[in-house]
C-alpha cells in the first residue's frame, strides 16, 4: 500500500531563518516549535540508495530514487509539493507526486502542533488519495527534539485502501552539521489488514556549504522490520539506505 511521502525527504532548501528548523535527512519533513511570521521557502533534491516511505516507515522498493520538495509557510501557514521517482522502474509505488496545505499552531516555546491536509498521485497522473497527518512535537532540549505524526491515508477517497501509521522520531542535533535521528513506526490495522512495526536509526551530517546558500547533506539510515504481518519480501528485510542531497537556502 502506498502511504505517501517518503523518501520524507532529498534535501534543499530555501528558507529565511535556518536555526529555527530541525532538518531530518531521511525525511523531507522538518520540525520547529516555535511560530513565525516571516515568509519560509524551501527547495530540496535528494538522491537515494533506494526507495523509502518515511511517514510509513517501509523500504519501497530495492532500486536508487531520486525526490524533489518545495515548500512555502508564512504566519504559520504553509504548503508543500513533494515529487518521488524511481530511476530505474517507472512502474513501481515509488513515482508519485504529493501535495499538502497545513497549519502549525505553537502551543508554548517548546511544544507545537500541526494539522496537514494533502493528495497524492501514484505515478504522477493515475490514482489519486487523501492524506491527513497530525504531528505533535516537543523540544526537550536545545539539541533534542521529539515528535510524534499519525498519518492517515483516504479518508475521503472510500475506494482506495485505508492506513492509519503513527510514527516517533528522537531527533539529536549534536552540532549545527551533525544530527541523529533514532525513529520507529507502528500501522495499526485499525482500517485494514496490514500491521507492521519498524524502526531506523539514521547519522547525518548536513549543510556542508557549497557556495552562498548552496549546500550539501548526507545522511545514512538502517532500517529494520521488526515485525510484520504483510507477505511481501521487501517489507520483511532490513535494509540501509544512503542519502546525499543539494539544499538551497
Amino acid at each position: 500500500m502506498k502511504i505517501m511521502f517518503a523518501v520524507i525527504l532529498l534535501s534543499a532548501a530555501f528558507e529565511s531563518s535556518a536555526a529555527r528548523w530541525q532538518k531530518d535527512s531521511l525525511a523531507t519533513d522538518t520540525v520547529r516549535t516555535k511560530g513565525s511570521r516571516q515568509a519560509t521557502r524551501r527547495m530540496s533534491m535528494r538522491f537515494n540508495s533506494v526507495g523509502f516511505f518515511n511517514f510509513s516507515g517501509r523500504i519501497c522498493s530495492n532500486t536508487p530514487a531520486a525526490d524533489l520538495n518545495l515548500s512555502y509557510e508564512k504566519h504559520g501557514y504553509g504548503a508543500s509539493l513533494f515529487m518521488a521517482k524511481d530511476l530505474t522502474d517507472n512502474h513501481n509505488e515509488n513515482n508519485f507526486a504529493f501535495a499538502i496545505v497545513y497549519k502549525r499552531i505553537p502551543i508554548s516555546p517548546r511544544f507545537s502542533f500541526a494539522t496537514h491536509v494533502g493528495v497524492v498521485m501514484d505515478h504522477f497522473t493515475e490514482a489519486f488519495g487523501d492524506r491527513v497527518f497530525f504531528v505533535s512535537s516537543f523540544k526537550a532540549s536545545p539539541r533534542l527534539t521529539i515528535d510524534e505524526t499519525s498519518l492517515i491515508a483516504n479518508i475521503i477517497h472510500q475506494k482506495a485502501p485505508k492506513e492509519w501509521v503513527n510514527r516517533v522520531r528522537f531527533i539529536y542535533s549534536h552540532t549545527s552539521h551533525i544530527q541523529f535521528v533514532v525513529s520507529s513506526w507502528h500501522n495499526n490495522a485499525v482500517f485494514d489488514e496490514t500491521e507492521y512495526v519498524s524502526g531506523a536509526f539514521q547519522a547525518a551530517y548536513n549543510r556542508i556549504e557549497l557556495s552562498k546558500n548552496i549546500y550539501l547533506n548526507t545522511a545514512a539510515s538502517f532500517f529494520v522490520m521488526a515485525a510484520s504481518k504483510d507477505e511481501v519480501s521487501y517489507r520483511e528485510k532490513n535494509g540501509l539506505l544512503l542519502t546525499v542531497g543539494v539544499s538551497l537556502e
